[in-house]
């Protein structure tokens, strides 16, 4: 890695069949670089249609990881304590994205105000009217939710 031309990081990787080894420096904010020589255990399945799918093994829980992730060390999410964005998010967004994902794998608008899309060619009755019933649900569920959340900021005129 560079900054206005001068290298400022660098990493190597070494492959030994059974395991990588990450080979760079690190520091903590403006300490002293360290040289870190990380190794990687790998792990191998056979997946049911033939060949090998490789894995780590995160080195500090043990656990066979399909990702790992760059700090001072290689480790997995669980060990780094990383959260997924959505985790954060308020239920009645999550029932919101769920409405929208439905009304655009349909090829309709992802407002909720609009007509409901109607049926693709080829798509069964039962499978339309299945997601039909699940984004009036999950809309029906953020707008109560967000009722909940945001109903005393609202003028109760604007439900008139």
């Amino acid at each position: 890695w560079s900054l206005n031309g001068e290298e400022i990081g660098s990493i190597v990787v070494e492959s030994h069949g059974t395991h990588l080894i990450f080979d760079y420096r690190a520091r903590d904010y403006d300490g002293e670089w360290e040289p870190i020589r990380d190794r990687i255990p790998l792990y191998f399945t056979t997946p049911n249609y033939g060949g090998e799918r490789p894995w780590f093994y995160c080195p500090s829980c043990r656990g066979r990881k399909r990702v790992l992730y760059g700090g001072r060390y290689f480790r997995c999410r669980s060990c780094y304590g990383a959260t997924y964005e959505s985790q954060y998010e308020p239920d009645y967004m999550r029932h919101l994205y769920r409405a929208q994902h439905i009304r655009e794998k349909l090829g309709g608008s992802m407002c909720t105000d609009d007509p409901f899309p109607e049926k693709p060619k080829r798509m069964r009755w039962k499978t339309y009217n299945r997601l039909m019933r699940e984004e009036r649900a999950a809309s029906r569920a953020s707008d109560l939710g967000a009722l909940h959340k945001f109903g005393s900021y609202l003028d109760s005129s604007f439900f008139e």
